[in-house]
């Protein structure tokens, strides 16, 4: 069962680690074509240049930055951390499985504790990397833009 299992999560993983590139190259050229910001002026109308889009609050023409770099980026680490932060989650259900059934032996009681506590520390390092990768674009665009 326990085989069964481990087999299951490494197959869901590796499933989410082919789907993702995929699911973010769709992400991309959804967020590249025409009208995809839902703003009534996807073309450019109204005096607004070709990477200007049309506010429809403000009346204002304002830069359409969804294909950038920084943008798309920022939605590959989102992907990631969701998938490594579910992982880490179900891992910590195992592991609290494991110790609910290890029946009070030494070994499986330790292994349980070890796979929940590594499990909280890949959380813990998945919100590190999402701020400090945040932290790098920010700087790294303003530094570009010159602000």
């Amino acid at each position: 069962m326990l085989q069964k299992i481990k087999m299951y999560l490494l197959s869901f993983s590796a499933l989410i680690l082919f789907i993702a590139p995929l699911a973010l190259a769709i992400g991309m050229a959804h967020a590249q074509s025409p009208g995809a910001s839902g703003n009534l002026n996807p073309g450019g109308f109204a005096g607004c240049g070709s990477s200007l889009t049309f506010d429809n609050k403000s009346g204002n023409c304002i830069k359409d930055n969804s294909g950038s770099i920084s943008n798309v980026i920022k939605a590959g680490i989102n992907l990631f951390s969701i998938v490594v932060g579910a992982i880490a989650v179900i891992m910590v259900i195992y592991g609290g499985f494991r110790y609910v059934t290890s029946s009070g032996k030494d070994d499986n009681v330790k292994g349980a504790k070890s796979t929940i506590m590594y499990a909280l520390i890949g959380l813990v390092i998945i919100a590190l990397a999402q701020i400090l990768v945040r932290f790098v674009l920010t700087k790294s665009t303003s530094a570009a833009s010159g602000s």
